[in-house]
């Protein structure tokens, strides 16, 4: 799924790029829009935000 150069992958493995919270939001609704990843579940537990899993498609 991911088309990160060899290079890219490991500044994001060294945590040396960020994202903010809103970017990381917009390309999971691009992904989900693409049909590449669907919600698998969505879960809360006690006082937390609830969360949601997701999970590739076929085509992702």
């Amino acid at each position: 799924m991911s088309t990160a150069s060899p290079g890219e992958a490991m500044e994001l493995r060294a945590g040396r790029c960020q994202a903010t919270r809103n970017s990381v939001y917009q390309t999971i609704d691009a992904l989900v829009r693409a049909g590449l990843i669907r919600v698998r579940e969505t879960a809360q537990e006690e006082n937390r935000p609830e969360r949601t899993i997701y999970e590739a498609t076929e085509r992702g």
